[in-house]
């Protein structure tokens, strides 16, 4: 199983934004929306091995994790803008398929993952080892953290530093959120297939 968890700072946990201004009334939610997209979306489907995370720490309700589960979600829409829209039901308090949400906050899921013997857990940062020498076990699930716009800020950094979280880097650049998890994706689906 791949696992994106991405850190959104400022992104609101209510549906008190517009659709039709969504960048910017909904604290950049639509940096969410694209990277489910890039997490889920394939040309032919949907990847049923991903499961997208997102800590929402934005007012007036924070924090919540956004559950995105890619083999319950049966499809998704090609947009941002409806991935917005499915976002406002959510938190209207309607269902979703394959859409949770939950009071969950970063510190608390990382925790949970980084206990479990059964997965890895990275840190995608600039900074790190670069993914094309990192030997991804097999067998587990691999988790691989991310910042939103902003990034992560020095206190989360320091709390995955603690827990002795790998660095793994994309390279010198500063790539969008949604870009690196493209990148990644395609160095996984690249390994398996060449494997």
């Amino acid at each position: 199983m791949r696992i994106f968890l991405v850190k959104a700072s400022k992104a609101r946990t209510s549906p008190d934004f517009n659709i039709k201004s969504f960048a910017g009334s909904s604290g950049r939610l639509d940096v969410i929306a694209r990277s489910i997209l890039a997490a889920l979306r394939l040309s032919d489907g949907v990847r049923e091995n991903v499961v997208f995370l997102c800590v929402l720490e934005g007012p007036p309700n924070p924090p919540k994790l956004l559950r995105v589960v890619g083999s319950e979600v049966g499809g998704l829409p090609e947009s941002e803008v409806d991935i917005g829209e499915i976002f406002l039901r959510l938190f209207k308090g309607e269902e979703v398929r394959g859409f949770h949400l939950e009071d969950k906050g970063f510190e608390e899921v990382v925790l949970e993952y980084v206990r479990d013997p059964g997965v890895e857990v990275y840190y995608l940062e600039r900074y790190g080892v670069d993914i094309r020498d990192v030997d991804f076990p097999r067998g587990k699930d691999l988790v691989f953290i991310l910042g939103d716009h902003i990034g992560l800020d020095r206190e989360s950094e320091v709390f995955l530093e603690e827990l002795g979280v790998r660095v793994i880097s994309l390279g010198p650049r500063v790539y969008f959120t949604s870009h690196c998890i493209t990148i990644v994706n395609e160095e996984l689906d690249r390994r398996k297939f060449f494997s």
